[in-house]
């Protein structure tokens, strides 16, 4: 019997933790790079600590943590992590996590944190099954978890999809738990990860492999509200039947501004989309002429959404066909074109984060 995910709708407090892994490996200043970060709202400072040739020193931790009132999230993936537990400048309000796979002594990791009025965490690897850790959280009661989505210790893995079924079941297992999560996360992933109710988002490689770093921190943060896709619609759906000319149909798309065009069958019902790589593939394989058709052109399976669909269901889905759908029309049961909608413009959407009064 196939399960329903319900989602938890509006989460306004999904925060982003940033990875200052992310800016050594890119070898970017640390100070320079805290600072920028704390001005674009990120919600905390990711310190990784590893048994990797590539990762930072505990020490830092003093000279960097003054820089910033913004709480430091420790994440250390040591084999034995004990003593790097008791290195570390860990303050009030900070986050302090181990791994589960480790040899880890859970009462000197927990009693510091508590001593300091900071909160410690179990950490899992993307491996792990979300069951091995159910005995550690009702045994130790850790103030949350870190589950990974990529390996760890490096920076800039591919976000593994089967995180999104463990977080679901340590979601319904343990409802009040704290669910951080890391590793090869972007604007889709975070999308979904918020709507399946995790607390904390750690990025570093994504927040850099664009031009514009607080524009990419957007897309992580996210919009708080669920609102149904048909309100996001474009003002203006370009549109050809299905016997427009190729001449009808490039000039649809530039005039268009969004790459493509919808395509209506001979009843105006939803045929298919033509987008500007359809065009591409048409003319790298030679099919390209003047007399060729929308209809020829066409593509028949494109994904679409329908008219009762909720924002955090179509993340849902469109996160799972693991490829990046840039436009997406909306259809109606009856098969009516009812508009379309721009990914990037509803990833836009942002939520106005208060990183002056953060509590996780």
């Amino acid at each position: 019997m196939e399960e329903k995910i319900y989602l938890r709708g509006a989460l306004p407090t999904t925060h982003v933790s940033y990875s200052l892994l992310a800016a050594l490996v890119r070898h970017l200043p640390l100070d320079e790079s805290i600072l920028k970060m704390y001005k674009y709202g990120v919600s905390a400072i990711h310190f990784d600590i590893a048994d990797e040739i590539i990762t930072l020193d505990p020490k830092l931790s003093y000279k960097l943590h003054e820089l910033t009132p913004l709480p430091f999230d420790y994440h250390i993936a040591k084999n034995l992590p004990d003593e790097t537990i008791k290195e570390v400048n860990l303050k009030e309000g900070d986050l302090i996590c181990a791994h589960l796979e480790s040899m880890v002594n859970w009462a000197l990791i927990s009693n510091r944190a508590r001593d300091l009025n900071s909160k410690f965490g179990i950490a899992i690897n993307v491996k792990t099954n979300w069951e091995d850790l159910v005995p550690h959280i009702l045994r130790h009661q850790p103030n949350f978890v870190l589950v990974m989505a990529a390996e760890a210790g490096r920076s800039g893995g591919a976000f593994d999809l089967k995180t999104i079924e463990k977080i679901y079941r340590l979601r319904d297992r343990f409802p009040q738990l704290k669910i951080n999560v890391d590793g090869g996360i972007d604007d889709l992933a975070a999308a979904t990860l918020r709507g399946i109710g995790v607390d904390l988002l750690v990025s570093g490689s994504f927040i850099h492999s664009g031009a514009e770093s607080r524009d990419r921190l957007t897309y992580l943060q996210g919009v708080p509200d669920n609102p149904k896709l048909i309100s996001l619609v474009r003002q203006i759906t370009p549109t050809v039947s299905y016997d427009a000319s190729l001449s009808k149909i490039l000039s649809t798309i530039e005039n268009g501004s969004i790459g493509c065009t919808v395509v209506l069958g001979a009843s105006g019902k939803f045929m298919g989309l033509i987008t500007d790589y359809d065009i591409r593939v048409a003319l790298t394989n030679r099919h390209l002429h003047e007399d060729l058709t929308a209809k020829e052109i066409c593509n028949v399976n494109t994904f679409t959404a329908s008219e009762d669909e909720d924002f955090w269901t179509f993340m849902l889905r469109i996160q799972g066909t693991n490829k990046m759908h840039t436009v997406v029309p909306i259809v109606s049961n009856q098969g009516d074109l009812l508009g379309i909608v721009r990914t990037q413009d509803v990833l836009f959407r942002n939520i106005d984060m208060d990183k002056s009064n953060v509590s996780f």
